[in-house]
């Protein structure tokens, strides 16, 4: 099933009974590498964000990743962290034909301000009030302070549909002895300049929470940063660890390692992390700028860690 085709029509109807209207329109959304996401607009003129969990080798890994993003999105309703309301679940697809959650529509859309320093500063902003709440009593909320040591004892650990090669990945677990873990925060998992929205050059809201965990918060700081790096330039990656950094009063530690940590993810896939950055970075961006800007990033956190 393609992530831009229309949703089955069973989707739909269950979507009407959950809203309490018909479906008038449906328009795909752009975003979601593996899921497919869907602007609904009821009878009523009411309308909601229908997501459908359609990559089977996800879904394989984690089967629970709809109704993870369901219990996430409820237990962020009374915080500030913004996020979209949640409407709906059906967890496993019994009713849509695939996991799918239905959420609240927040205006805003998925783009990389030109002023760079704003822009480190909103996605700053962002995270930190994200790690600022403790971990909610979700069932199956994975641990990544626990999971770590786990994937270290594996030659090539899946890192969220991509494998590192053993050799970057072996790197990565011969420095982990060095590093301090501390209390866990609330991380977003895949917080990334493709995951939040913006209205009039503000932050609106922070999507896609399935891969939502309970762990240390460089782990969100530098995803941001190395995909924002990437996509703008090593000099933004620095931009978004100063405005975190400026936003809780605290250096992050050993920034180094989490940094290769992150770059494990993208190792074997920087043409899907190409791919990724169309209609959000720079038009004429190309493969060749992702690779060399990767191979920097990961040589200064080696010289760093």
């Amino acid at each position: 099933m393609h992530r831009l085709a229309r949703p089955p029509d069973a989707a739909l109807e269950w979507a009407a009974e959950i809203v309490g209207s018909s479906i008038r329109s449906v328009k795909p959304l752009t975003g979601g590498m593996s899921t497919g996401i869907h602007l609904l607009q009821t009878e009523k003129g009411e309308r909601v964000v229908m997501r459908r969990f359609l990559n089977p080798h996800w879904l394989a890994i984690d089967p629970h990743l709809a109704p993870r993003e369901a219990a996430v999105l409820q237990a962020l309703e009374p915080t500030p962290v913004p996020a979209p309301p949640f409407v709906g679940v059906d967890p496993y697809g019994d009713r849509c034909q695939a996991p799918t959650v239905l959420m609240g529509f927040v205006p805003g859309r998925r783009v990389a301000l030109d002023d760079h320093r704003r822009y480190a500063s909103e996605l700053a902003r962002a995270m930190a009030t994200i790690h600022d709440i403790a971990p909610p009593p979700i069932d199956g909320l994975p641990d990544e302070s626990d999971q770590i040591p786990r994937m270290a004892s594996e030659e090539s650990p899946n890192r969220h549909g991509s494998n590192p090669s053993p050799a970057f990945w072996k790197d990565v677990v011969e420095r982990l002895p060095a590093v301090t873990f501390g209390p866990n925060v609330l991380l977003h998992g895949d917080f990334h300049p493709g995951n939040v929205l913006f209205a009039r050059n503000r932050l609106s809201a922070v999507i896609d929470w399935p891969l939502a965990s309970a762990g240390q918060a460089a782990s969100d700081v530098c995803m941001c940063r190395m995909d924002a790096g990437l996509m703008l330039g090593l000099h933004v990656a620095d931009m978004v660890l100063d405005a975190y950094e400026a936003e809780t009063g605290a250096p992050v530690a050993d920034v180094g390692w989490w940094d290769l940590f992150t770059a494990s993810r993208a190792d074997t896939a920087l043409e899907s992390w190409h791919e990724s950055y169309a209609g959000l970075g720079p038009s004429d961006l190309t493969l060749q700028d992702v690779t060399e800007r990767f191979d920097a990033f990961v040589a200064r956190a080696r010289a760093s860690s």
